[in-house]
């Protein structure tokens, strides 16, 4: 509770930068270089994901009488996780719409596992900027290929626990 009221500060941006950092959401920074010569490498379509953002397509799923659509935008790597914005909506409760940040934890072990085609469970935390909530966000990403998979993440909201089935690749920076 401590927490949330920090975050309400005027330093609440560098504050929640700094829980980023540390957070423990581990989805998508799950692509850290996997060798010191893939760190000295200059990013290409063959680099280590860490090096390049991760997308994540838009998803939707069911809420009794309506439909909570989750669009992440393009997640950075920053110190094992990958960082970015967020945004749900809720039709027709709009009232129940979040926007925020969101980081997911990528250890260096779960970055080795993915790029040999592993599913990998993976957790993250969520700040609403509007309600100022943190929220547990967890799920799985499995590969297709070193550049692409199908990734499920879900949380609680409401009481109610919401699973989002959708795509992951990466792009250069």
């Amino acid at each position: 509770m401590r927490e949330q009221v920090d975050l309400k500060s005027q330093a609440h941006q560098r504050r929640w930068d700094a829980m980023i950092v540390s957070a423990s959401l581990a989805l998508l920074g799950l692509f850290a270089p996997l060798s010191a010569d893939a760190q000295e490498k200059p990013p290409s379509t063959n680099s280590a994901p860490s090096h390049r953002n991760l997308l994540i397509a838009p998803s939707s799923t069911s809420v009794s009488g309506g439909k909570a659509t989750l669009t992440i935008g393009a997640l950075r790597f920053e110190t094992n996780a990958y960082v970015g914005e967020f945004q749900m909506k809720v039709n027709p409760y709009f009232f129940k719409n979040e926007k925020g940040m969101l980081s997911i934890e990528a250890p260096e072990e779960s970055v080795k596992k993915l790029t040999n085609g592993i599913a990998v469970d993976f957790t993250g935390k969520a700040f609403s900027s509007g309600t100022k909530k943190i929220r547990a966000i967890n799920g799985t990403a499995t590969p297709t290929n070193r550049d692409q998979g199908t990734v499920t993440l879900w949380f609680i909201a409401s009481g109610r626990k919401l699973i989002f089935n959708t795509t992951y690749r990466f792009d250069e920076k």
